[in-house]
């Protein structure tokens, strides 16, 4: 079993494997945009106030709560991007086997759990 920030994780879990996610040229720049000066020798783009990592427990009740609640967002879990981000991924063509290795599943389990909420099947132009 691995350990993380000191919690026991169960074998097997997507969270234990490190993928590369190779962005383009725009997420780049809005990164950029948004980085912090480093501090303690660490470059995050997303530090907690202190410069550290972001305590999820925290970024979770204080900052995702927040800003949906004064976009009058229902709450929904963090966690939940990750389906907006498949789905938007199919629904601009990304190939399934593409999606699936970048989020770590297989592409059955894209196909099953995810391809059912797109907004719209076209028949192609052939």
């Amino acid at each position: 079993m691995d350990s993380v920030h000191g919690r026991v994780l169960k074998d097997g879990l997507k969270t234990q494997l490190k993928r590369k996610f190779q962005i383009n040229d725009q997420l780049q720049q809005l990164l950029n945009a948004h980085r912090l000066s480093p501090v303690d020798g660490t470059d995050l783009v997303f530090p907690s106030p202190e410069g550290h990592f972001l305590n999820f427990h925290n970024f979770r009740n204080r900052g995702w709560l927040t800003v949906l609640t004064k976009l009058g967002v229902r709450y929904r879990k963090p966690y939940q991007t990750r389906h907006t981000f498949i789905t938007h991924c199919l629904e601009e063509g990304v190939s399934v086997q593409q999606v699936a290795k970048w989020v770590g599943n297989s592409p059955e389990v894209i196909m099953k759990h995810y391809a059912g909420a797109l907004a719209q099947f076209q028949v192609p132009e052939i």
